[in-house]
């Protein structure tokens, strides 16, 4: 698993935040899901999912990696879990948005939300 790699740092990102709203019980949002992006939810919830559950919840939604000016999040400074960063999105949108007042400090925002296709 995941969490076992020595020195990982991990977010959360949407999808493990619906994976948890499901867990809850959240029947409307697991059909929903399930109509939207087929059946790897159900797969996922056929197995034991404990110490998944477990982890996910200890994850942040966003990281500073130490004595670096980075942001890491999923989604976009502005929404952290769910906001798609296009190439073509203007980044004073972005820098717009401050936090906790970490710009403008941060110089670099990692994030994993978006439909770009790099192959």
């Amino acid at each position: 698993m995941l969490r076992t790699i020595p020195n990982l740092h991990a977010i959360i990102g949407n999808h493990d935040v619906i994976f948890l709203n499901i867990l809850e019980g959240n029947e409307g949002l697991r059909k929903t899901y399930l109509e939207k992006y087929g059946h790897s939810m159900e797969t996922l919830l056929e197995k034991d999912v404990t110490e998944l559950k477990e982890w996910l919840i200890t994850l942040p939604k966003i990281y500073f990696p130490h004595d670096l000016n980075v942001m890491c999040c999923h989604g976009s400074p502005r929404d952290v879990l769910d906001e798609y960063v296009y190439p073509n999105s203007p980044i004073e949108a972005f820098l717009k948005y401050s936090p906790d007042s970490f710009f403008p400090t941060v110089e670099k925002c990692l994030q994993s939300h978006s439909d770009a296709n790099w192959a």
